[in-house]
């Protein structure tokens, strides 16, 4: 794999039960596992949001958290540059 720098994403994802949560779950640590880029993640079923950090490119992750059927709505490929600027206009958290 190539060095490269880590990412941050966030995805939208939508999740209705731990089984739908379960199923990202997995595609993400089979990245990680693999050594495919993907350097942690985390998967909150309750803000139904997905959090990814890794050297792997947005496109190729946004394609296999698809593939697990569930509706991904709006993304942010580098969630902390955008909220970062987000942040400073209006006093927002970053991820």
């Amino acid at each position: 794999m190539l060095n490269q720098q880590d990412n941050n994403y966030k995805f939208d994802v939508k999740m209705t039960c731990s089984g739908c949560s379960g199923a990202v779950t997995r595609v993400l640590q089979r990245l990680q596992d693999q050594d495919e880029g993907v350097t942690s993640y985390e998967v909150n079923l309750e803000k139904q949001e997905v959090l990814v950090k890794g050297s792997i490119d947005y496109e190729t992750l946004l394609e296999k958290i698809k593939k697990t059927g569930k509706e991904v709505g709006e993304t942010t490929p580098n969630c902390e540059r955008t909220l970062t600027n987000i942040s400073l206009r209006f006093g927002l958290e970053r991820c």
